[in-house]
């Protein structure tokens, strides 16, 4: 199986980005895939996560969430993540906000593989060690050794 590391990029790391919520929030790590060249379509992978949203929360316990959705605006599934200072509610079932967030997206014919990251992400992020270290980085660089080292 495919790691989480090997499918976020430095590009897609946003640490302490100005988002004033989920909607800009999710805007921003979508633009981060398409810097790093993961979409070409910003509008449709937004329409696409935010309609997935609509569904069901995304939040999940602990300060985090897991915005996620399937979408022809992407070739292979990728993931963006961000940090923030100060939560934005996903509707978490404990209520708290999320400052810690990873974006999942990929094409329909991934759907397994998709469905793996998400159980995985779940998961790891249950480590309260594990989100404390990632709640402390300072960069990117940092955000990244943290999932490698969990991950290795």
């Amino acid at each position: 199986m495919l790691s989480i590391n090997s499918l976020l990029s430095p590009a897609c790391v946003l640490i302490h980005p100005d988002a004033k919520d989920k909607a800009s929030l999710i805007k921003m790590m979508i633009e981060s895939l398409e810097a790093a060249g993961k979409t070409n379509n910003t509008e449709l992978l937004l329409k696409d996560v935010m309609a997935r949203e609509e569904l069901s929360p995304t939040g999940l316990n602990w300060e985090c969430a897991v915005p996620h959705a399937h979408s022809s605006a992407l070739e292979h599934t990728s993931i963006a993540s961000a940090l923030l200072d100060k939560g934005i509610d996903f509707n978490a079932q404990d209520g708290y906000p999320a400052r810690l967030i990873f974006l999942i997206a990929g094409p329909k014919d991934q759907a397994g593989l998709h469905l793996k990251l998400l159980s995985r992400m779940a998961r790891i992020l249950n480590d309260r060690e594990f989100r404390e270290n990632l709640m402390n980085v300072s960069s990117e660089k940092d955000f990244i050794s943290q999932i490698k080292k969990r991950e290795d």
